[in-house]
């Protein structure tokens, strides 16, 4: 998905935690009027609802994003850009979600749709030895055609993008775009398409992390508010 949709998200649920805070903070506060508690465990009552909002952006905004880059090699799973990296160092990244591309160790993809260390526009995608075989969709020709690209030397090979069709350089019609919406569906959905080894390759324990962090801040706030409000103390 698009970065836009991720950051409208971030925004939306933003938005709704901190009418949840708000909610629960007035609730808090009340309760701890009710028990006839201090001035400043009112205060901290009523404050634990943001700081526990706080909590969660840091840690699935900051912490999540860290051990997912850093640690894992691979985006968080927010990002526009989604990438994982191979244990022999390829990268395989889609650009927006729809540039789906291989990519060289050091090496970065250019405007061509096949380059020095890159190709990019992949539908399928699988490992044959020490080679990447796939196919490619050029837009200069709305067209497919197969490649093959070794690990070891980064050689590319592939015919020339032909078409099957008369048109006119850059002209594109829906027929055109039908072929591209096909490819992609294909690249995402296929069992050897380009996002089915993506999928192969991602690691899932940074996830396992972000909820062991969540629930741990979460419930450590939780037990505070209790113990600020005498919940559960033997009488």
């Amino acid at each position: 998905m698009s970065g836009l949709y991720y950051l409208v998200a971030v925004v939306f649920w933003g938005a709704v935690g901190l009418v949840i805070a708000g909610i629960s903070s007035v609730l808090l506060r009340r309760s701890a009027q009710r028990r006839q508690k201090g001035f400043w465990t009112a205060v901290s009552c009523g404050a634990a609802p943001f700081a526990g909002l706080l909590w969660l952006a840091f840690i699935v905004l900051f912490v999540h994003v860290k051990i997912s880059n850093n640690w894992a090699h691979q985006d968080s799973g927010m990002s526009g850009d989604p990438y994982v990296t191979l244990p022999n160092g390829y990268r395989l990244e889609s650009g927006n979600t729809y540039d789906d591309t291989l990519l060289a160790p050091g090496f970065h993809s250019d405007v061509p749709i096949a380059g020095p260390g890159y190709v990019r526009s992949i539908i399928h995608l699988k490992i044959d030895g020490d080679e990447f075989v796939g196919d490619q969709y050029c837009f200069d020709t709305d067209s497919i055609r197969p490649f093959r690209f070794n690990m070891k030397t980064m050689r590319f090979a592939a015919p020339e993008c032909t078409s099957t069709r008369n048109k006119t350089r850059g002209a594109r019609g829906d027929e055109d775009a039908e072929i591209w919406g096909d490819a992609q569906t294909h690249a995402r959905f296929d069992t050897d398409g380009f996002w089915a080894l993506y999928n192969r390759y991602r690691h899932h324990w940074p996830n396992y992390v972000l909820a062991a962090l969540i629930i741990s801040g979460e419930g450590a706030l939780i037990l505070g508010v209790r113990r600020l409000l005498g919940i559960g103390a033997k009488r």
